[in-house]
């Protein structure tokens, strides 16, 4: 049986909706053919802190629409400079998800966040 763990950060609805839908329609089309893990990952791998002070920073981003919107741009426009300060940012969280992919041994892993994809 193949191992698909869809791997996403539950900080709005966005990341969610879209994990479980492909999660789902995979199960719905080859029903019994793959064992699939729905997670919350950085969360469920141990990354407590990490998570809530990504979550918070988003959710204040989310009550100041222009920063978001300023943030956004900066992070798209200076992208070597952001991808090496994310890099940087979820260091603590890479061997949580080394020890998860040795014991765990996923076939697959679908990640609908971008923080997820550095550790991995």
């Amino acid at each position: 049986m193949t191992k698909v763990v869809f791997a996403m950060i539950a900080v709005g609805g966005g990341h969610q909706s879209s994990a479980r839908a492909i999660m789902d329609a995979l199960n719905e089309r080859h029903p019994g053919l793959h064992e699939t893990r729905f997670m919350d990952f950085m969360k469920e791998l141990g990354c407590g802190k990490l998570d809530a002070k990504h979550k918070a920073t988003w959710r204040f981003l989310l009550r100041h629409p222009i920063l978001c919107s300023i943030a956004f741009d900066a992070q798209e426009r200076l992208f070597p400079l952001s991808r090496s300060f994310m890099k940087a940012y979820a260091r603590s969280f890479v061997p949580h998800a080394a020890r998860f992919l040795l014991d765990y041994r996923p076939d697959v892993v679908v990640s609908t966040h971008f923080l997820n994809c550095y550790p991995l």
